[in-house]
């Protein structure tokens, strides 16, 4: 017997969104660590099963393909244009700079450096959309 749990997977979107969010924050605190030089506690090279996984490209990269996702399910808008047009350049930098990195010679690379630049700028509106929707929900019912 199947029975439907439409508690668990809300259809308003809000798993997706919260996970923008973590994500937003978390592509934030990486630029913040790479900024400011703070010492890493955690290793500064993760592997996952043997491949270095590194921050820089992957945080963005799952920032970009979330929004993408949210934006397939959301519909088209002025907004949603905006977004996926910055979440299509970030996972594009994360892919190419992901390639790069493991399929070439040991040298300079700056791909880390676009990448982020590219998350923190779609974090930025990510965080900055989700703001105004709380803004005028708000104002929407009396609760300034």
């Amino acid at each position: 017997m199947w029975v439907e749990c439409e508690y668990m997977l809300p259809r308003n979107g809000s798993i997706i969104r919260n996970l923008q969010a973590a994500l937003a924050i978390a592509v934030l605190a990486v630029a913040l660590v790479m900024i400011t030089n703070v010492p890493i506690e955690y290793p500064s090279d993760p592997t996952l099963s043997g491949v270095p996984v590194d921050l820089e490209l992957v945080v963005p990269g799952a920032l970009g393909v979330a929004v993408l996702v949210d934006t397939v399910s959301a519909g088209l808008g002025i907004r949603s244009v905006i977004i996926t047009g910055i979440g299509i350049v970030t996972v594009l930098l994360a892919a190419l700079s992901c390639y790069t990195l493991y399929t070439s010679t040991p040298g300079m690379f700056a791909g880390g450096l676009f990448t982020l630049s590219a998350g923190v700028l779609l974090a930025l509106v990510v965080l900055g959309f989700r703001a105004v929707d709380t803004v005028s929900r708000r104002k929407g019912t009396g609760n300034v």
